[in-house]
């Protein structure tokens, strides 16, 4: 079983470049969602970490916990140093499955950030324009400035681009990110 890797910038595409692979056949990991599926259940240690305003009505408040976070730097690593030995043990499970045929596609947007590149057979980056992924973030709700600001937090997209085996260009419409994504997809069909 092939285990690939999807990173890019913010806003750049990697979920519908995911989704378009699972479409395809391959198995989907997202560690976003990981992540979310665990932080309620660490939520007395974000308490004990971040303070009581990070849970509102029983649940971890994300809003919160975001804005702390995107402020301070050593807020974000330790709640990354929380979550993220979980993530890379439920992407590494699939590591034991490399007799099975097919594909495993991870979604990890700080793939690089983390230096997970050595347990990923392939790295994909999907890229996109800095403009466009601004006027993406700011369509959900984020002002301006704070898009520029998860921008910033990240490894510049170029560098992941530099590091990638294979790169998804994501500037122009669906239909020719699909294309490209199955593309990728035939090629590795045809190495099994």
């Amino acid at each position: 079983m092939k285990l690939v890797g999807i990173t890019g910038g913010v806003a750049s595409g990697k979920t519908t470049v995911r989704k378009f692979f699972e479409d395809l056949g391959a198995v989907s990991v997202d560690a976003d969602m990981l992540c979310h599926e665990k932080i309620e259940e660490i939520k007395g240690e974000l308490v004990k970490e971040f303070g009581e305003e990070v849970v509102k009505n029983g649940k971890v408040n994300r809003k919160r916990l975001r804005e702390i976070i995107f402020r301070d730097d050593e807020a974000r690593k330790r709640l990354e140093e929380i979550l993220h030995p979980y993530v890379k043990e439920e992407i590494l499970r699939y590591r034991g499955k490399r007799d099975e045929k097919g594909v495993v596609i991870c979604e990890v947007p700080l793939l690089f950030e983390v230096g997970w590149e050595n347990i990923f057979d392939e790295i994909v980056v999907v890229n996109r324009c800095e403009d466009k992924r601004v006027k993406s973030l700011v369509e959900k709700g984020f002002t301006e400035k704070q898009a520029k600001q998860i921008i910033r937090i990240q490894l510049p997209l170029e560098e992941k681009v530099k590091r990638a085996h294979h790169v998804i260009d994501n500037q122009e419409n669906l239909s020719s990110t699909f294309l490209q994504v199955k593309n990728l997809w035939e090629r590795w069909a045809k190495e099994e």
